[in-house]
């Protein structure tokens, strides 16, 4: 999760279709800009998953009580 201090992060997203058999599917990565961190995953259902879990978690605000 974020620390409540950081307001930006920048992620380099890379998309690529791969083909296995005779069906095509979305591969995806994240590369945090500022640290080279990388996920990686095996479509873009589990990137959405990752992004929620990363920036969507019900979590108090800088402002909360």
């Amino acid at each position: 999760m974020l620390n409540p201090k950081e307001h930006y992060v920048s992620y380099l997203l890379r998309l690529r279709q791969i083909q296995t058999d005779s069906r095509f599917t979305w591969v995806a990565s994240v590369q945090n800009t500022a640290t080279g961190e990388q996920h990686c995953f095996a479509g873009v259902d589990a990137l959405v998953e990752f992004l929620l879990a990363k920036f969507f978690t019900e979590q108090p605000g800088p402002n909360s009580d």
